[in-house]
């Protein structure tokens, strides 16, 4: 890539922080929080006793404030060991920690997007159209009650990407870094949302390795490789959250008018 070239693709990611920073303005300048439905019941506790354990240089596998104590660790939607979420704990508090918590995702996913359509050859325009409009778009903004949400569909685009890049390229970097990115999204905290992405990702890859140039054989090791690799880079947060799923309330699986509770009507 030429300078010039490198100038321009900064400039559009200053760009879309510009948008995101312009539409979250009160938050990023801390004169206002995100504190509503999940943030202020679950997110914003859960992650307040995580800072006050670290700084004192406790690892918080437990909290004794919470019912008669609770496996806070264990439980995972509060993203202990998600890196982002380390550090801003350690430096930030809460309510800032969160506030550029979800500003900052929006922000990546909308880059991982641009970088995506990029790779399959669109113009910066249409890429940067199409970064925003997954950034900004409502069904990630309103997801904002819900960071570790955020958080995982941020790095989805950047799976794809590396998807791609692996059945393009057919080098095992973009395997490791794709397993990493699976990772990540295990660790953030949302096992459901992380699902969700995986499984887009194998289906992406599937129609990938049926209609695109490519070896077929890296690209089948590609896309079953990767989830396996992704899971074990997180293992040592889902196999203590799978250990607590077996001792809830829910171990023996939820009834049908649970299950189907808050989804929309057929039609």
């Amino acid at each position: 890539m030429t300078r010039r070239g490198l100038v321009a693709e900064l400039a559009v990611g200053l760009v879309m922080a510009v948008a995101i920073g312009a539409m979250f303005w009160e938050a990023l300048l801390l004169r206002g929080a995100f504190f509503v439905q999940d943030v202020m019941v679950q997110n914003y506790p859960f992650r307040h006793f995580i800072s006050t354990a670290l700084k004192e240089w406790s690892f918080p596998l437990w909290h004794p404030g919470i019912n008669c104590g609770f496996p806070l660790f264990a439980e995972g939607q509060s993203g202990v060991l998600y890196p982002f979420n380390l550090i801003t704990s350690l430096l930030l508090p809460t309510y800032a920690a969160l506030s550029y918590n979800i500003a900052f995702h929006l922000w990546l996913g909308s880059v991982g997007m641009y970088a995506f359509l990029r790779q399959l050859c669109c113009a910066r325009s249409p890429a940067l159209a199409g970064g925003l409009t997954y950034g900004l778009s409502g069904y990630l903004v309103v997801r904002a009650m819900s960071p570790n949400y955020v958080d995982v569909c941020a790095w989805m685009p950047f799976l794809f990407l590396l998807l791609e890049l692996a059945c393009k390229r057919n080098r095992w970097i973009y395997v490791w870094l794709a397993a990493g990115v699976v990772g990540l999204q295990f660790l953030a905290g949302h096992p459901q949302a992380a699902v969700y992405s995986v499984g887009a990702a194998v289906l992406y890859g599937l129609h990938r390795n049926l209609t695109g140039p490519g070896k077929r054989a890296f690209a089948a090791v590609v896309l079953f490789g990767v989830p396996v690799l992704g899971a074990g880079v997180a293992a040592v947060q889902l196999l203590p959250t799978a250990e607590l799923v077996q001792l809830s309330g829910r171990s023996e699986g939820v009834g049908l008018a649970q299950f189907v509770n808050m989804s929309l009507p057929p039609e």
